[in-house]
């Protein structure tokens, strides 16, 4: 009964570990794409569900701070030794999965404020529970993709080993497990609420 509550008091954990399952058993990019389309949507009902205001106008800028964080994330890849001019889409892709496990939720409670967010990224310290939770998922899912990529040079030549699903897998499976542990630690953001 335990950890039937604990999953759906964390849907998007469980989703990030079924869509981490899917990337491995599909490895093609339109898995990322699907994966990244329901997290944010996900994250957008979840917010507009539970928001008092719905302000519309104060999340204008959140569009914008995910395209510039998917470039700055594929950069970061390829200076971590991504392919440059061979698969720059799957590149990208990978930077649009990491800015809707790690920026966008923390973009959508901060209202579109690039200081608050780069504050809550900086001191890694939410305003509310639920901030505190997205912000352990994000470091849950950049870790997880850093620790993807261990398996990428193995000579395995298996189809889950090319870039960049075992970084995908990684990222999906460590939000997972970042959503869990904060949850665990500050039972108050469980409830897939917003304050």
């Amino acid at each position: 009964m335990i950890i039937v509550s604990l999953f759906v008091n964390n849907c998007r954990a469980l989703l990030a570990v079924l869509f981490a399952l899917w990337i491995f058993l599909v490895p093609k990019s339109e898995t990322i794409i699907a994966s990244v389309f329901v997290v944010a949507f996900v994250d957008t009902v979840l917010y507009w569900r539970s928001e008092k205001n719905k302000k519309f106008i104060s999340l204008l800028p959140v569009p914008i701070i995910v395209v510039a964080s998917t470039l700055v994330f594929g950069c970061i890849a390829i200076i971590f030794g991504a392919p440059l001019l061979s698969d720059i889409e799957n590149t990208l892709l990978f930077g649009l999965l990491l800015s809707a496990l790690a920026v966008y939720p923390t973009a959508l409670t901060s209202g579109g404020s690039v200081t608050k967010i780069v504050d809550s990224f900086v001191d890694f310290v939410g305003e509310s529970p639920r901030q505190q939770q997205q912000l352990s998922a994000a470091a849950g899912a950049l870790v997880g993709a850093w620790l993807g990529a261990f398996v990428i040079p193995l000579d395995w030549d298996r189809p889950w080993q090319v870039w960049p699903v075992p970084c995908c897998a990684g990222a999906q499976l460590g939000s997972a497990v970042g959503r869990l542990a904060a949850s665990r630690i500050c039972p108050a953001a469980a409830d897939c609420k917003l304050e």
